[in-house]
């Protein structure tokens, strides 16, 4: 098993679609549901846009149609990465790690902030609760958190345990579709300090493979709706990383340091248990039953629909329906994800254990991990 860095650092605005990316057009979709006017980007690719980066730079001679020879075949597999298909098999590939971004001046690590220090107005009071009783069981309300103040979305950098603005700004762009009454605002996403120019990010993330995988030379990948150019670097790294979760040792530990070892419940100090997603997570159940499962929950939920490649069709466009497979199928089902800095507060170890059992209910939980979806560090 050999272990890969991938960097990649966008050159222009980039735009990754989500629920909400389709262009205005009539105002209705074809289900008669209305589209949207302001269409705005995600701010960071999807661990599927990841690994799709990966499975490109496999292919040694790409084609503008992406066929693939017998060789890239066994390289990378034969069929694009889907949750509805446990039984994949992806030739060499065997597992990303989630999502980081990289600051390339200060040379350290930036994960998306776990909710309890991102929501934290007073930093010194952020291990302090006070416990409330409620119809599904004993809850903990942080006395840190103002509704008014706090300030989400935030990163935290594990080597030196700082937390940092979310390094990114926005700019519009107005579209015109077929008709000219057709008009729509789109939101574009640069990667940077809008106060501090000179400081370079990139989207970073671990990859492991067989011995035997050798990666192309290409430097310039295409990313997002609009096909935005990132540049590129993989490169073998020696780098510490952790079994499971491929994520670096000091960046998993500083994330477990990060996080108070002991709270302080109604004025009585006890010993601290933490679940923090460090990717985004999928969860199939009722996000009700998850908050009962533990004594805070800070964090929301995200929607994600899959998209998969039919590397055989010809046609751009295609749907679930089986006599309209076109190259991109789009899948009618919406999945709940948990987003990367959604924290889970325990009062026990029994209590953790059970919300371990709970998360891992679903058929495609696993399967979800070999994209860097589901990770989550427990302390």
């Amino acid at each position: 098993m050999i272990y890969w860095k991938i960097q990649l650092t966008p050159k222009t605005p980039y735009f990754f679609g989500n629920e909400r990316s389709q262009a205005y057009q009539d105002n209705r979709t074809q289900k008669g549901l209305l589209n949207p006017y302001y269409i705005p980007s995600n701010e960071m690719p999807a661990q599927t846009a990841l690994f799709g980066v990966l499975r490109y730079l496999g292919i040694h001679h790409p084609t503008p149609q992406f066929d693939l020879t017998t060789e890239d075949k066994a390289r990378i597999g034969g069929q694009s990465f889907d949750l509805y298909n446990p039984k994949e098999n992806f030739g060499m590939i065997k597992q990303i790690s989630p999502l980081m971004i990289y600051d390339q001046t200060n040379h350290r690590h930036c994960l998306p902030a776990p909710g309890i220090l991102s929501a934290a107005v007073h930093m010194e009071k952020q291990n302090q609760y006070t416990s409330v009783q409620t119809l599904d069981g004993e809850r903990w309300l942080p006395d840190s958190y103002d509704s008014k103040d706090s300030r989400f979305g935030r990163f935290l950098c594990p080597e030196d345990h700082t937390l940092i603005e979310a390094p990114f700004h926005k700019i519009v762009r107005v579209g015109i579709g077929r008709r000219a009454q057709d008009y729509f605002k789109r939101e574009y996403v640069i990667l940077g300090d809008e106060n501090d120019p000179k400081r370079v990010f990139s989207f970073l993330f671990y990859a492991a493979t067989e011995d035997s995988f050798r990666p192309s030379q290409e430097k310039i990948v295409f990313l997002g709706r609009r096909k935005a150019p990132f540049s590129v670097q993989m490169t073998r790294t020696e780098e510490p990383l952790t079994e499971k979760e491929l994520l670096p040792v000091p960046v998993a530990e500083g994330i477990k340091k990060a996080l108070p070892s002991e709270v302080i419940v109604d004025g009585k100090k006890r010993a601290a248990c933490y679940g923090h997603v460090c990717s985004d997570m999928l969860y199939e159940g009722d996000v009700a039953e998850l908050r009962r499962s533990c004594c805070l929950l800070m964090g929301t939920t995200r929607d994600y629909r899959v998209f998969t490649t039919n590397y055989q069709a010809r046609r751009f466009i295609g749907s679930d329906h089986p006599g309209d497979r076109g190259r991109y199928i789009k899948r009618e089902e919406v999945l709940r994800l948990l987003p990367a800095g959604t924290v889970l507060v325990f009062r026990d170890r029994a209590q953790q254990e059970a919300c371990k059992k709970l998360l891992s209910r679903s058929p495609r939980f696993q399967h979800g991990e070999i994209a860097g979806f589901n990770c989550i560090l427990y302390t």
